[in-house]
């Protein structure tokens, strides 16, 4: 008799058991620390939110541990926990970091490259450096105020959001939102517009292949939203990577398209 199937089986029983109990021991950890923190046991609560992440890293988690940590006068420990979530994707940890964990200088130039004054400039450059990291944010405006360029380092991995030479798509890139775009959300209750938005982010590397995909939209549940990334996954061709001073890079891109909200109808396949 093959034993081999019996083993594999126990061992994915295992496996999800022990998953199942690392989520259980950081939820219960995570919700004594907001119990604490109501009742500004702040010390309490930076230990128990510590205690939750040693199980599991969790965004949610690192953004109280930041609020706690500030109120405790920990302002390295708010940063750090800051960006933490905010590289988890936490849009308003992201913005309090670069807000309240950062330094700007800014650089003014003409058209022949050469440092200029702020009343009369061709382009300027600002960089954004976080404090207690290697983090920054690096962008190029023109007079016109249109950005020329837009990156971002962190964890000393650069990412562009905007290149003189973005990727280009073998195809129309309309072709790509056409797969998508009859992926219909169905909600029981629904309120305004019957038209709403869906954004599709993902990570363009350097040899054209895509990774670190998402979708965002208030009215897409989450089982549409892995249906619209593996029907992405699989129509999807690879990109001519973006280029920055004739080098490819890593780029993060966004593809956006409405949907018109139908009551009770199940996602399509294709």
């Amino acid at each position: 008799m093959d034993l081999k199937p019996i083993y594999i089986i126990f061992f994915l029983l295992s496996f999800l058991n022990s998953f199942s109990q690392t989520i259980d021991s950081s939820s219960y950890y995570y919700n004594l620390g907001n119990d604490a923190t109501g009742q500004r046991k702040y010390l309490l609560a930076d230990s128990l939110y510590t205690l939750s992440l040693k199980y599991l890293r969790h965004p949610d988690t690192y953004f109280n541990r930041a609020n706690v940590r500030k109120q405790l006068g920990n302002t390295k420990g708010y940063c750090l926990d800051l960006g933490n979530a905010a590289n988890m994707r936490d849009t308003v940890a992201n913005k309090l970091f670069w807000k309240n964990c950062a330094t700007v200088d800014t650089t003014y130039y003409n058209d022949y490259h050469s440092i200029y004054s702020k009343k009369k400039f061709a382009y300027m450059d600002i960089t954004t450096k976080c404090i207690y990291t290697t983090d920054l944010s690096y962008k190029r405006i023109d007079y016109n105020k249109k950005v020329l360029v837009s990156m971002k380092v962190i964890n000393n991995d650069s990412i562009f959001y905007v290149t003189p030479s973005p990727p280009k798509y073998p195809e129309n890139e309309n072709n790509i939102i056409e797969n998508l775009k009859y992926i219909v959300p169905a909600e029981d209750e629904r309120k305004g517009n019957n038209l709403f938005t869906v954004f599709l982010t993902f990570t363009i590397l350097e040899n054209g292949s895509m990774t670190d995909i998402s979708v965002f939209s208030i009215y897409v549940k989450e089982k549409y939203d892995r249906q619209i990334i593996s029907v992405f996954k699989k129509y999807t061709k690879n990109w001519t990577p973006a280029k920055f001073n004739g080098r490819p890079v890593k780029y993060r891109k966004t593809l956006a398209w409405q949907v018109e909200y139908v009551k009770n109808i199940q996602p399509t396949t294709r």
